[in-house]
């Protein structure tokens, strides 16, 4: 007997092939081995520590697998209350400019409030343009370009490994801003850069850490610097933003005040 479908089944059985070849092709890009993927899946998801407690600051290090010419957005959602969804509140990176290069990581810091235990469900996201608060609010999340989805169990990193809190008050204090910046990278690859902590009661430096400016991006209202740090260069780049010319938001490191400023050399 042969088989002789009618022009509606047939137009059905293309719909579902097309349909299955599609869930393919959107599997492949986000969980198989496929040679254009971006973002690895080994992201890692670590906590600040003060003396063995946490003090409300973390970020996500992004490994990159190929290097990209445009400029492309990096998004997370942290299930930080352990309902098994993504809430209100728990978009935690958002529209970090980022521009991936091949065997790299990029690390994305941000305030998460409450202390983190356990293992937490991470989903980032790369996309070609910034994300919009409407796509977070439908029943499912976007997927943008790429994205990554996994279940993470903390790490930690202290922050005396980073700060010297001894320095005090011997830095030469000099007025930075991402102008004079620009001005320097113009004339060079990489820029030496104290990042100074300033207790906001008493307006002091208390301590420093230095670290190497790489790039600067700017988008419509926002500006970021691409840093790398000394004593932790195996964790690649860190991006942070900048508020007000020189101060540095979600800085894990400290509770005060950190701003920048161009090292003498």
């Amino acid at each position: 007997m042969i088989f002789n479908p009618s022009k509606k089944q047939a137009l059905k059985y293309a719909l579902i092939i097309i349909a299955l070849a599609l869930l393919s092709a959107f599997l492949w890009n986000q969980y198989g081995n496929n040679p254009d993927r971006v973002m690895a899946r080994d992201i890692e998801l670590r906590v600040f520590t003060m003396s063995g407690k946490q003090n409300g600051r973390a970020f996500i290090t992004v490994p990159f697998l190929k290097t990209e010419d445009e400029l492309s957005f990096i998004n997370a959602a942290l299930d930080i209350n352990g309902s098994g969804n993504y809430e209100s509140g728990e978009w935690v990176i958002k529209n970090i400019p980022t521009i991936p290069e091949k065997n790299t990581k990029n690390s994305y810091h941000f305030t998460s409030g409450l202390p983190l235990e356990g293992q937490k469900k991470l989903r980032v996201i790369l996309s070609d343009f910034p994300l919009t608060q409407d796509l977070w609010e439908g029943p499912t999340l976007p997927t943008g370009r790429q994205f990554v989805e996994a279940e993470l169990a903390l790490k930690t990193q202290d922050v005396k490994d980073f700060i010297n809190l001894s320095i005090g008050k011997t830095f030469m204090w000099s007025s930075t801003t991402l102008d004079n910046l620009n001005s320097s990278l113009h004339a060079k690859t990489n820029v030496p850069l104290e990042i100074y902590l300033i207790d906001p009661a008493t307006n002091e430096i208390v301590g420093g850490h230095t670290v190497t400016l790489h790039k600067i991006y700017s988008t419509r209202d926002k500006k970021f610097i691409e840093i790398t740090d000394g004593v932790a260069a195996d964790e690649g780049f860190h991006i942070y933003e900048i508020k007000d010319s020189n101060e540095i938001l979600n800085y894990g490191l400290f509770d005060g005040l950190a701003v920048i400023n161009i090292a003498n050399e």
